[in-house]
């Protein structure tokens, strides 16, 4: 291709001509800047967490199941253990005062909550691949800070992170904006330059909305896929 200016002719080529194209589709304009941090949510991306199916499968009474499902993981204590305003003693007796008939369950539950966590194999492949190729791993998720530390025992997945923002100990929760700029302010990362992964639409674009780049999670082969097209690969 022939490109004719005040000074004489430049030749584009076609194959430049495309990648300019491409380039722009996926970055929206953005400055072009290579990948280097990858942030992941912990719930529903590395870890799937599914409390209403574990209660399922281990009470015979499905009807008590869904109750105590709403009474635990649907309470106002549940939120404000992932905000860090309440701690687990005080959120288990709240929860029962509230629901007497299902205390000795909610109790029972509320002290297994690790066993619920089944690791997502795919997206942890992932996370060693990024780690082996040096990419920087951050943790940024909303979590009870109890919880979250027996959990952070339990997995070895935690050893590949450089660093993480859980909700619990800095009293927000995503997508607050605030969240979003503390993990940002924390360890010195270009927004421009990272990318964040979450299985949550709100919470993607709540990373959007201050300059990351953002994956919506849905499965690790998907995941890969977004991944390269924003000029990672993992293969």
């Amino acid at each position: 291709m022939l490109w004719s200016g005040g000074q004489g002719i430049v030749i584009i080529s076609v194959d430049f001509l495309m990648y300019i194209i491409f380039a722009h589709s996926i970055w929206g304009g953005k400055k072009f800047m290579r990948i280097k941090n990858v942030i992941f949510d912990i719930g529903g991306v590395l870890l799937l967490f599914n409390p209403r199916e574990y209660l399922k499968k281990h009470l015979e009474d499905h009807e008590q199941a869904s109750r105590l499902y709403q009474a635990v993981f649907r309470s106002d204590e549940w939120k404000a253990l992932d905000r860090g305003t309440i701690g687990e003693k005080e959120a288990i007796e709240k929860m029962c005062e509230k629901h007497p008939e299902l205390a000795d369950s909610i109790r029972e539950i509320m002290g297994r909550i690790v066993d619920i966590f089944v690791p997502i194999e795919g997206t942890i492949d992932i996370m060693k691949k990024l780690k082996e190729e040096g990419y920087g791993i951050y943790l940024l998720t909303n979590f009870h800070a109890d919880v979250f530390e027996k959990v952070k025992k339990k997995f070895e997945f935690f050893n590949l992170v450089d660093g993480g923002v859980v909700s619990s100990h800095v009293k927000l929760l995503k997508p607050e904006r605030e969240i979003y700029e503390c993990i940002i302010r924390r360890y010195s990362l270009d927004p421009l330059e990272t990318v964040f992964i979450d299985d949550t639409l709100e919470n993607v674009e709540g990373a959007k909305s201050v300059g990351l780049h953002a994956i919506l999670f849905e499965s690790p082969l998907k995941l890969k896929e977004e991944l390269k097209r924003l000029g990672v690969s993992v293969d």
